[in-house]
Order: structure tokens, then sequence, then C-alpha cells
């Protein structure tokens, strides 16, 4: 199996959901004195840092981004004997392909057309 090489960072500073929708969901959570003493605005910004670290903690546990991202990715992989090519992305499921382009040499690359 090849493995894919890509300069992205595997997990990203998204959300899996907003202040509103935490708000409007039914939750033990005293999301109103997250920050004691804290006025609305300090309120919100730590309801939002801790919607980030529960998305990020889930992304670690799932070893990738749950949110839908575009991903750049290059791999040394081979064709198999019916002549297609065997790719094992390193995100999983692929939604939608937006560009295919292979090669022999990394500087000359013939891209794949619809």
């Amino acid at each position: 199996m090849a493995t894919g090489i890509t300069s992205i960072t595997p997990y990203s500073e998204k959300p899996y959901l907003t202040n509103a929708e935490y708000i409007n969901a039914p939750t033990a959570i005293d999301y109103d004195n997250l920050v004691v003493g804290g006025n609305a605005n300090a309120q919100a910004a730590e309801l939002t840092n801790v919607i980030l670290r529960a998305s990020s903690m889930m992304d670690n546990y799932m070893s990738q981004n749950l949110n839908a991202t575009s991903q750049t990715e290059t791999q040394r992989v081979r064709f198999t004997p019916e002549g297609f090519i065997a790719l094992h992305p390193n995100q999983n499921p692929v939604i939608s392909l937006s560009s295919f382009q292979y090669g022999t040499e990394i500087n000359n690359l013939n891209t794949l057309t619809d």
C-alpha cells in the first residue's frame, strides 16, 4: 500500500456546532457561568473554546477530521493488472474528486480530464 504525502495538517480548528446550536440543545451544562464573573461576551468566547476543544478531541479520537475539507495528496501508487490506479486516500470517505494528475516524475504530470 502506498503512503500518502501531504503538506496539509490533518486537523483543523473548525467546530462541529455553533454556540447557538449548543445553547438550544438540551444539555446539563450551565453555559452562562463558564467564566466566573464574566460578562456575556466572555461566556460566549469560552463556550466557543469548549466546543473547539471537544471538536478537536473527536478529530483525534477518529484520527481524521469529520468536517468536509479539501485535501491535496501526493502518493506513489501502482497500476492494477486491469489497468486501474489503486489509491488509498488518507481521509475517508471521499465525496468528490476535483483534480487528478499522474506521471512518472513529479514535475511532469498529466492531468486526467472528465
